[in-house]
């Protein structure tokens, strides 16, 4: 390297050893500890006695042969220092342009970084530029990534010529976990076979996460730039990485909201989408669920020669658990009164414990039932009330009577026998089933709407047709909640003798 630099400065070497010849000298000698550098002139004379200087700084001798050592000691110092000099500035501009030029490339890498993020959401191919670059950079034999997720398994990416183990790739970060402000392990001792030094710095993600980037296998040691680079990277991608877990959440959300618009409109589909025209009866029925699908069902079916059937169910809970078994629920019940002639109320709701309480069993819920048949021709109503509430009787003559459950809920108790009772209705008269989700609404003091506000909502609205009814209902319970948000499903049946 010094023989280079000194390659450049020839011509000045030369004029300061031509000055000396003029004064006497027979050859100029520059030497770098005992190995001649060069000579002026090539062929000059040499004298037993050369005057000699060295250099303070360097290992840089000067020889001058033929001139005294009393006469020319000082001046051949002087030449020394300004040869000296002249390498020394070489050496550090070469050095310092090395280090511009390695300054230039990572900082033009960061910016190639930079500019592939911004089109990149993909944690997998955010997680590959951080590793290429980083390997790149930092000129090691390979990287891995660390994501740690609470209740998820290790999220473990790398990149290298000699991919390690995810046992190996543990033992790493668990050193690292232990102390973060410690950055670089070469402990032999510590370190699994195969890693010679390991750096690690921390990838800001968010607070319930804990992940990390970490390099090894450099030659020589790790330094303090090398951490501060590494950092640099890493606290790019993490910002990156924190947009990518936005967004894949954001989908997921949409994904989400999507298949339950798509679960809500098949559940809506299997209620009835019309009322049939029941002659003597005026009759209607509607549910509206707390979230997007609920645990509510209710049917009105009428079959020729027979009494109608209607009936209602609540599935205790809400959101998609209930609404399955709202479905298997009600598409059993339906199949049992269309295809099993059932002449009784409490044969169909002894088919749904039948053939559910394994189910219900298994994921600990049960459902309320409440199936009721009426002949128009005759008004006897029969029905079977397994845990339902509430159900309002309101006579035309007198005040709503609420009238309680006979039976235990279905999907409680294998075997259950359950009972139907009977009563003959009179023209006016009015009959509501409803879910508990009309009673037990809240208001903003924890009050509940309660029994009793139903029963008077009812009573002031007998006059009404059966549709007005249910949206009295509904929108008494709306006020009485202070347009609160929905926190139960509300399903009602009306049924008004004409």
């Amino acid at each position: 390297m010094l023989a280079e630099h000194l390659e450049t400065r020839r011509a000045q070497f030369i004029a300061l050893a031509d000055s000396w010849l003029q004064v006497g000298a027979g050859c100029v000698r520059l030497l770098d500890g005992g190995a001649v550098l060069t000579q002026y002139p090539p062929n000059g004379s040499l004298s037993p006695h050369p005057l000699i200087v060295h250099s303070r700084a360097s290992n840089l001798i000067l020889q001058i042969h033929g001139v005294k050592a009393d006469d020319w000691s000082a001046t051949a110092a002087m030449t020394l220092d300004l040869l000296d000099s002249l390498l020394t500035a070489d050496t550090e501009l070469e050095s310092l342009t090395a280090a511009l030029v390695e300054t230039q490339d990572r900082l033009v890498a960061l910016y190639e970084l930079t500019q592939a993020t911004r089109r990149k959401l993909g944690i997998p191919i955010l997680l590959d530029l951080l590793l290429e670059q980083a390997c790149h950079l930092l000129e090691v034999d390979g990287g891995f990534t660390v994501l740690l997720q609470p209740g998820q398994p290790a999220l473990i990416h790398q990149k290298g010529n000699n991919l390690l183990s995810d046992d190996h790739i543990h033992v790493a970060a668990s050193l690292y976990r232990r102390d973060t402000g410690r950055h670089t392990f070469k402990d032999a001792g510590t370190l699994p076979i195969g890693l010679r030094n390991v750096m690690m710095v921390s990838l800001p993600v968010r607070e319930q996460v804990f992940a990390a980037l970490g390099v090894y296998n450099k030659t020589g040691d790790f330094t303090s730039p090398d951490i501060k680079l590494a950092q640099s990277i890493a606290d790019h991608i993490g910002a990156q990485l924190e947009n990518a877990f936005l967004h894949e959440e954001a989908l997921a959300h949409i994904r989400l909201e999507t298949e339950m618009n798509v679960a809500r409109q098949v559940q809506t589909s299997l209620l009835p989408q019309s009322i049939p025209a029941i002659p003597g009866l005026d009759v209607y029925a509607v549910s509206t669920p707390a979230l997007q699908v609920g645990g509510d069902f209710y049917d009105v079916i009428l079959r020729p020669a027979k009494p109608v059937v209607f009936m209602v169910g609540d599935v205790t809970g809400k959101g998609m658990p209930a609404a399955l078994l709202m479905a298997m629920t009600h598409t059993i019940a339906r199949a049992a009164v269309r295809n099993v002639p059932f002449t009784q109320p409490h044969e169909i709701v002894d088919r749904l414990n039948n053939d559910l309480i394994e189910d219900f069993s298994n994921v600990g819920m049960f459902s309320t039932v409440f199936v009721g048949m009426i002949d128009p021709a005759t008004r006897q109503l029969s029905l079977c009330n397994a845990g339902h509430s509430p159900v309002v009787y309101a006579p035309a003559s007198g005040d709503p009577i609420l009238l309680e459950a006979q039976d235990i809920p279905i999907g409680v108790l294998d075997g259950y026998s359950f009972n139907s009772y009977s009563c003959k209705l009179s023209a006016d008269d009015l009959f509501i089933v409803a879910s508990d989700g009309f009673p037990e609404t809240r208001n903003a003091s924890g009050e509940m709407f309660g029994y009793e506000r139903l029963k008077a909502c009812l009573a002031l609205g007998r006059a009404s047709s059966a549709r007005e009814i249910a949206q009295q209902l509904f929108d008494a319970v709306t006020q009485f909640s202070g347009n609160g948000p929905q926190e139960d499903d509300r399903t009602v049946i009306v049924i008004k003798v004409r």
